[in-house]
C-alpha cells in the first residue's frame, strides 16, 4: 500500500518529535510499526514530477515530467510500479483526492481501477477538483472488500492539507497554519480508521505500507504560502514512513541518514521481489548504507510556468543545501534549520564542490526552458505579419532574450498570487474578477494574471476590449511565443469583426502547441463560420469535437455558428460525431 499526501510536512506529525500542530495518532500508529526516515528530500516541489519519480524511480531528466502544467504526462513507455505488480498477479487500485493526476496523464498505467472522481469538462479543458479523504476512503474500502485474499497494490492519494481556509473573493485565506493543522487532523482520523480496517484482514502481517508526500508546504516561511516557487526545507523535506513485513520491520525505528523519495521505488521493488529498472539513481533504503554522503537534486518550476518567474534547482548533501536560481544560496541546516543565514559568499569552495556534485548527479543535463521560450518558432511569413501589426517578433531569440525575474522580488505578494493560482485551477479565469488591481499591483508582468484578466475583459463591451488590448500588448511583448496570447488575440478580433485576423491568430496558437487545442480549434470553426466559409467551419468543428470540445448545449446555442444550423453536415456532426471517443 502506498499512501501519498499533498503538502505533508514531517514537522507537523507528532511521530516526528514534538510536532508543531495537533497530535496525529492515526499516522503515529503506523510509525510505531515502521521505520521513520527523518531527512527525506523530494525531487520536485510540484506534485506530478514527484509522483512520476515515486512510480518509476527515475529523475525528471529521465521521465520528463517537470511540473504540473497540463502538458505534462507520464509517457506510455515508462514502466511503473503498478504495471510491474499487475504483471505479477496483483490486483491494483488507485483512489485519488485530486484531479492533478487525473486519468489520461499517465499515472493510471497498471491500475485496473483508477478512481480520481474527475469528470472532464465538455470544453475539453482541465480544472482542479479536490475530494475529501473520507470520499477517497469510501471507494478504497469497497475495493478492498472485493479484493478478498488476492495480493494487491493500493495507492491512496490525499489532498486535505493543501485545501485553503475561508476567504473572500477579493482576498486570500487567513490563518494558514491553523487551517493546515485542522485539515491534517481530519486526514489523520481517516488514516487511523484505515489501519483498523487493515488489521482485520488476514494479510495484515505481510502487508508493506509506505506513507510519504509529494512535497512539503509553505506556511509563511520565506514568504511562501503553498509550494512550487522556492526550494527551502518547508517544501523540500517530506516524511517517509515504511512498514515492511518480517525481518525488515524494525518497529518504531528512526533513520537519520539523508535519503530521497527517489529511493522508494527501488526499496519497494526489492520488497515486492520485482526487477528494478537498471541504472536508477535511487537505492534500496533497507540495504547497506553507503559510506560516502549522497546528494539529492530538486527543481522548482511552478513559478516559472505559471507566473513567468525564474525557476530554481537545489542540491541537498549532508547538512548542506545549495539553491541555484537568479542568485546562489547556501545553508547549513544542521545549525540553521530555518535557513536564515546565506553562506554562499563566505563558503565559495563549498558552493563550487556542490555545483560539481549537482552536474555529476544530472549527468551534465540542464532543466528545459520554459514552455513560452521554446516555440516552435512560427514561419517567417507569420513573424513578418505579427511585426507589421506593431507587436514583438515571435522568434526564439526574442523569447529567450529577457531574463526572467527573481521570484524573491514577490515574497510579500506570494500569499495572494499562489492562492489565486490555485483558485484559477479550480474556477478558471473567473477567479480573478474581484482581485484585478491587487494582482496587477503584486506583479504587473505575471503571465497568468495578464492572460486571465484579458480573457475576462474581452466579452465586456467596448471598454473591456480596450482593457484587453492593453493587457495583451504587454503579455505579447513579454511572452512572444506563448500560445495562449494568440488564442486571446483571436478572441479579441471577434468583436471588431476582424475574422481573417482571428483565423491567423488562432492558427498561430495551434502552431505554438496550444494547451487545449480542442478549445482553440472550436474558436477557429467560429471564425470561419463568421467569415462565411461554411465548409472550413464544419471541418474545424468536427476536429474540435474529435479533440474533446463536446459542449453540445453551448455549440447548439452559439450565435457564431448560426450560419451552419441548417447545413446537413452540421446536423450529421451533432448527431453522430459526439458518439465517437475523443482523441486523448
Amino acid at each position: 500500500m502506498l499512501i501519498t499526501v499533498e503538502g505533508l510536512r514531517p514537522d507537523y506529525l507528532s511521530c516526528y518529535g514534538k510536532g508543531r500542530g495537533k497530535p496525529t495518532p492515526g499516522i503515529d500508529r503506523l510509525a510505531a510499526e515502521a521505520r521513520r526516515f527523518e531527512q527525506v528530500i523530494t525531487p520536485s516541489v510540484s506534485t506530478l514530477p514527484s509522483l512520476a519519480t515515486l512510480f518509476t524511480g527515475k529523475t525528471s531528466f529521465e521521465h520528463q515530467v517537470w511540473d504540473d502544467e497540463y502538458r505534462n504526462r507520464l509517457g506510455e513507455k515508462e514502466l511503473t510500479l503498478a504495471e510491474q505488480l499487475k504483471a505479477k498477479g496483483y490486483r491494483t487500485g488507485a483512489f485519488l483526492g485530486s484531479s492533478r493526476a487525473a486519468a489520461g496523464r499517465g499515472f493510471e498505467q497498471g491500475f485496473e481501477i483508477y478512481q480520481d472522481g474527475y469528470v472532464r469538462p465538455s470544453s475539453g479543458t482541465w480544472h482542479l477538483t479536490l475530494r475529501s479523504s473520507s470520499t477517497v476512503m469510501g471507494g478504497a474500502r469497497s475495493w478492498l472488500e472485493g479484493v478478498g485474499e488476492s495480493p494487491y497494490f493500493l495507492w491512496l492519494h490525499f489532498s486535505d492539507p493543501i485545501v485553503p481556509g475561508q476567504a473572500t473573493a477579493g482576498s486570500p485565506a487567513k490563518d494558514l497554519e491553523k487551517t493546515y493543522v485542522d485539515r491534517l487532523a481530519i486526514l489523520d482520523v481517516q488514516i487511523g480508521a484505515l489501519f483498523e480496517i487493515l488489521k482485520q484482514r488476514k494479510d495484515y502481517e505481510s502487508l508493506t505500507i509506505a506513507l510519504t508526500a509529494d512535497h512539503g508546504f509553505g506556511l509563511g516561511e520565506h514568504g511562501e504560502s503553498r509550494a512550487g516557487v522556492f526550494l527551502y526545507e518547508p517544501t523540500l523535506r517530506i516524511p517517509l514512513i515504511l512498514r515492511a513485513p518480517g525481518a525488515n520491520q524494525a518497529k518504531g525505528s528512526r533513520v537519520s541518514e539523508l535519503a530521497g523519495s527517489i529511493d522508494l521505488y527501488p526499496t519497494l521493488a526489492r520488497l515486492m521481489d520485482i526487477p528494478a529498472v537498471p541504472g536508477l539513481s535511487g537505492r534500496d533504503l533497507l540495504g547497506q548504507a553507503p559510506a560516502a554522503p549522497r546528494s539529492f537534486y530538486a527543481s522548482a518550476l511552478f513559478g516559472r510556468e505559471t507566473f513567468g518567474w525564474a525557476g530554481g534547482e537545489a542540491l541537498a548533501q549532508g547538512k548542506w543545501r545549495l539553491i541555484l536560481g537568479p542568485k546562489t544560496e547556501l545553508y547549513d541546516v544542521a545549525v540553521d534549520p530555518g535557513e536564515t543565514k546565506d553562506l554562499s559568499s563566505s563558503h565559495p569552495g563549498e558552493v563550487s564542490r556542490l555545483r560539481d556534485a549537482l552536474r555529476q548527479l544530472n549527468r551534465g543535463e540542464t532543466i528545459p526552458r520554459a514552455h513560452f521560450q521554446v516555440g516552435p518558432a512560427p514561419a517567417t511569413a507569420a513573424v513578418t505579419r505579427i511585426t507589421e501589426m506593431g507587436m514583438s517578433p515571435p522568434t526564439l531569440a526574442n523569447a529567450q532574450a529577457r531574463a526572467l525575474p527573481d521570484p524573491a522580488k514577490f515574497r510579500d505578494s506570494l500569499l495572494l498570487l499562489e492562492e489565486m493560482a490555485l483558485r484559477w485551477e479550480v474556477l478558471g479565469n473567473a477567479a480573478f474578477s474581484k482581485v484585478r488591481e491587487s494582482l496587477l499591483k503584486a506583479d504587473p508582468q505575471a503571465r497568468l494574471t495578464l492572460l486571465g484578466l484579458a480573457a475576462i475583459d474581452i466579452p465586456e463591451g467596448e471598454e473591456g476590449v480596450k482593457k484587453a488590448k492593453d493587457l495583451l500588448k504587454t503579455v505579447q511583448q513579454l511572452y512572444p511565443l506563448e500560445s495562449e496570447v494568440y488564442h486571446q488575440l483571436g478572441h479579441l478580433a471577434f468583436p471588431e469583426k476582424r475574422f481573417s485576423d482571428a483565423i491567423f491568430f488562432l492558427q498561430l496558437s495551434l502552431d505554438l502547441r496550444a494547451l487545449y487545442p480542442g478549445e482553440v480549434v472550436y474558436d477557429l470553426a467560429c471564425a470561419y463560420a463568421r467569415k462565411g466559409d461554411k465548409a472550413e467551419a464544419l471541418k474545424q468543428l468536427r476536429e474540435a469535437v474529435r479533440l474533446g470540445f463536446r459542449d453540445a448545449k453551448f455549440i447548439g446555442s452559439d450565435p457564431d455558428l448560426e450560419s451552419l444550423r441548417g447545413d446537413p453536415g452540421y446536423k450529421k456532426l451533432m448527431e453522430e460525431d459526439f458518439d465517437a471517443p475523443p482523441k486523448p
